[in-house]
């Protein structure tokens, strides 16, 4: 899967997570979730299990963190990374 690809599919699931209270077309690759729309602890949670579910992976507790949902680019590479290991 091509990055554009995990990118298009990570923007819907950020705006499904947050219940639209982030929107599709603020978010791209280099936006800082955390600082920048103001992404909290409970929707990376339910974030993190919408990718599990969508990207058919499994984020390590380990790996859950700020510095993985800080950036959307953080989070395809991880993505990326998690999918050929499967």
């Amino acid at each position: 899967m091509s990055n554009d690809k995990v990118l298009e599919q990570l923007k819907i699931i950020i705006s499904q997570g947050t219940r639209d209270r982030i929107n599709v077309t603020e978010i791209n690759a280099d936006v800082d979730l955390i600082a920048e729309m103001g992404l909290d602890s409970l929707e990376a949670l339910e974030i993190s299990l919408m990718i599990e579910e969508a990207f058919s992976i499994h984020i390590d507790d380990e790996d859950l963190n700020r510095e993985l949902f800080r950036r959307l680019d953080n989070l395809v590479d991880y993505i990326k990374a998690k999918a050929c290991q499967t």
